[in-house]
């Protein structure tokens, strides 16, 4: 699967080796292309965890430091492992909270916040 990835990609590494190319070579250029995109696939999941503690610090942490609550301190983001019921409380707001619309946090960014709150605040 991560071949016809790379190949699809890259499709100039696919298929048999040219006639002046050797099979270690073209076996090369495979690796080579293999080890860019797994690096790549791993800085995506390093920049979605630094992407949800950015929006967090961002638009979250002034009134939950450190996933508490300075209105409300019974009612803390730990221990929650809803994503939805994260991104709806984003959204509407309650009490002294007020709601974020998609222009304040894009809905992407909400379930990259989410996902970094049930992560970050377990309890």
């Amino acid at each position: 699967m991560i071949y016809r990835c790379i190949t699809s990609i890259i499709p100039e590494i696919g298929g048999k080796p040219t006639e002046n190319e050797g099979e270690k070579s073209h076996m090369k250029k495979v690796l080579i292309a293999t080890a860019v995109l797994g690096i790549t696939m791993m800085s995506t999941v390093v920049f979605a965890a630094d992407a949800g503690e950015a929006i967090f610090k961002a638009k979250c942490a002034g009134c939950h430091p450190k996933g508490g609550n300075i209105m409300k301190p019974a009612a803390t983001l730990k221990g929650i492992t809803d994503p939805e019921k994260i991104i709806k409380q984003v959204r509407k707001g309650s009490g002294a909270m007020r709601g974020f619309d998609a222009k304040a946090i894009s809905d992407a960014d909400t379930k990259v916040l989410a996902a970094y709150i049930i992560k970050t605040f377990k309890k």
